[in-house]
């Protein structure tokens, strides 16, 4: 599975998480109003709590994830970078080589000075 679908998947199952959270805050705001707390104040506070929390977690998951990519994805770019050096050396090499001896010569001496 690519990293984008996997990105999407988490990204998906974190915005659910948030509606739901949402949906449980929209409920528990109404079932303490038909409890008979009706000023506002109070509501506001109690909906601040769980919103917050959510947010909270909601966030946690992103952050951790988008962290999570971020460092896969640094992995993959050093391999391909590794095997793309070790390419140009063993390249480097054989162009090495094939030279005459004199001019290998020539060569080694330009590299150390």
């Amino acid at each position: 599975m690519a990293t984008s679908q996997i990105e999407r998947q988490q990204a998906k199952a974190a915005m659910i998480f948030a509606f739901a959270g949402l949906i449980v805050v929209a409920v528990v705001v109404l079932w303490i109003y038909s409890a008979g707390m009706k000023e506002a104040k109070d509501i506001t506070a109690i909906a601040a709590i769980f919103t917050g929390l959510i947010g909270t977690v909601v966030g946690l998951a992103l952050g951790y994830n988008a962290g999570s990519s971020g460092k896969e994805a640094m992995r993959t770019d050093q391999a391909s970078a590794e095997a793309r050096a070790q390419i140009a050396e063993n390249k480097a090499h054989m162009s090495y080589m094939m030279l005459p001896p004199d001019k290998r010569q020539e060569v080694m001496d330009e590299m150390n000075r």
